[in-house]
């Protein structure tokens, strides 16, 4: 193999080694922000849980309170209270 021949092979190889470079550092990018969606949807859901956590507790306490006066007498009268258990 003369000289020409070996330097255009290594020329090929170092061009193919390049692309091969290339299209790994754009895999990467690509999963970089892929990854930051990700993250980024997480922190929304989060938040989404944490505001019907707080709208839960507030239905829970509401109820809390509704069956507590069933279980008292209404305006005063002397009527039987009601066995919500």
């Amino acid at each position: 193999m003369t000289t020409k021949e070996h330097l255009s092979k290594h020329d090929r190889e170092i061009a193919a080694i390049r692309k091969l470079i290339l299209a790994g550092m754009k895999m990467i990018n690509r999963n970089q922000e892929q990854i930051s969606r990700c993250q980024e949807q997480t922190s929304r859901n989060q938040q989404q849980i944490n505001q019907l956590t707080v709208e839960v507790r507030a239905v829970a306490a509401s109820v809390r309170e509704l069956t507590n006066s069933l279980k008292r007498g209404v305006n005063g009268h002397s009527r039987r209270k009601i066995d919500l258990q």
